[in-house]
């Protein structure tokens, strides 16, 4: 069945597909400017640039599946939705999110050993405050992911945007802004 592309464009679910893809984009060059502009405040740490790519990753990764797994569990009703909350019997989220955190410290942990060793390697110093940095911006971005996955499911169900079109995109993007702007916090923090 062929569609014209004026009724693709009125099509609901084009039209938050194309919404949620873009928002996302737009998140994305907020994140890479923000970069730009605390680039000497990142590089007053050896190594954080080895550092912030597999973190970014490491969000981006751990978010996804998160975002997949709960709107999967929605979709197929084992989270409900009752007048606009979340009714989570099995506490699927509550296990999602738990997961999450873990993975998160855990592999950012793994993460800033990596990067102080290539440091070590590369330029014989010991850059304890790369690990440091690693686990706190975790710590930092995983408090505020969490509390954002909630609030963003409970807005798409307020506003009837369909979650597994319009969650992943946007959920991703906004785990790049935040964690770019928890390593900032963290470089501040601690230097």
């Amino acid at each position: 069945m062929k569609m014209s592309l004026m009724r693709l464009i009125k099509d609901k679910e084009f039209k938050e597909l194309f919404s949620s893809e873009f928002l996302s984009v737009c998140i994305g060059l907020i994140s890479g400017s923000l970069i730009g502009i605390f680039r000497n405040n990142i590089a007053i740490i050896p190594g954080l640039f080895i550092l912030l790519p597999g973190l970014m990753e490491l969000r981006g990764s751990i978010y996804s599946i998160i975002s997949s797994r709960i709107t999967s569990a929605i979709a197929l009703g084992d989270i409900k939705i009752k007048n606009r909350k979340l009714i989570d019997r099995k506490l699927i989220l509550v296990k999602n999110l738990v997961a999450a955190v873990f993975l998160s410290l855990a592999i950012s942990s793994l993460l800033g050993l990596i990067s102080f060793f290539l440091v070590l390697l590369l330029s014989k110093t010991k850059n304890y405050m790369i690990i440091y940095l690693a686990i706190l911006s975790s710590f930092i971005s995983t408090i505020i992911l969490v509390i954002l996955i909630y609030l963003l499911i409970l807005y798409l169900i307020k506003k009837d945007l369909d979650i597994d079109i319009v969650f992943g995109p946007i959920f991703t993007s906004l785990g790049d802004i935040v964690c770019v702007t928890s390593i900032i916090l963290s470089v501040i923090i601690l230097t």
